[in-house]
């Protein structure tokens, strides 16, 4: 009997670390992960935003098509952009402690 309530009591604690474990990938590889980490990329990051929007619309008006996203993902990399120049963080500072 007690050896029940052990497994018990481990098998929560695990299923409960990986709850957790399970929210902080959720919250980091959700659907906008790529967007979050242009901006967290700085300027940098937001350049190349700008330009994989502009090359994708380019590219879909030329066969005649106009995709929906691109301008809110040029919208996205300038607020990037703008960002990043006024914190600083022109190529992707993981801290602000960081100096360049």
């Amino acid at each position: 009997m007690a050896n029940e309530t052990i497994m018990l009591e481990k098998h929560n604690t695990n299923s409960k670390k990986d709850i957790d474990r399970e929210a902080v990938e959720a919250k980091e590889n959700g659907f906008f992960a790529p967007e979050k980490r242009g901006i967290n990329n700085g300027v940098l990051g937001g350049l190349i935003m700008i330009t994989i929007a502009i090359t994708w619309f380019v590219i879909g008006y030329a066969m005649g098509i106009i995709f929906l996203y691109p301008p809110i993902l040029l919208l996205i990399g300038i607020y990037a952009c703008l960002k990043g120049a006024v914190t600083g963080n022109l190529c992707g500072r993981r801290n602000s402690s960081e100096k360049l």
